[in-house]
Parts: C-alpha cells; sequence; structure tokens
C-alpha cells in the first residue's frame, strides 16, 4: 500500500461505511472534502499515521467542486 492514497469523486456513504474503516484498519488517517451543491461526492486524501503529520486547508468553490490543499510532513 501507499503512504499516501487519494481519491475523487468518491461517495460520502462509501467512504463512511467501507473505505474509512478499512484505510484506519491499515494505518491510515482520511480526510474528506464533500463536493459543493447538491452532488454526495468528494475528494478524499488518507496518509500512513505513522510516518506523518498533516495540516489541511480547505479552499471552497463556488462552482459544485472542491479544492483541497494538504501540507504532509514526515513524522520522523
Amino acid at each position: 500500500m501507499p503512504d499516501i492514497f487519494c481519491a475523487q469523486e468518491i461517495n460520502e456513504d462509501d467512504l463512511k461505511e467501507y473505505w474509512r474503516p478499512e484505510l484506519t484498519k491499515l494505518g491510515y488517517e482520511t480526510h474528506f472534502t464533500l463536493r459543493t451543491g447538491k452532488k454526495m461526492d468528494g475528494c478524499s486524501i488518507s496518509w500512513k499515521r505513522d510516518r506523518f503529520v498533516n495540516s489541511l486547508f480547505l479552499l471552497p468553490s463556488d462552482r459544485q467542486s472542491i479544492s483541497t490543499i494538504s501540507r504532509i510532513t514526515s513524522s520522523k
């Protein structure tokens, strides 16, 4: 498995019910940003908790889309 895992157009319910629990078991921390508008999907960024520290900043958009900037630094 990679140290950092990103997904786009991921359904919020799928993330809550499957992806986040599975990634947590594998040692990942996950941040999810829901798309604006009526869509129920968004982007997720997952990183290995034992390798990285993360600071996230959300940049909302007015166009039914999202932008997420993530600063990931080594925990060692």
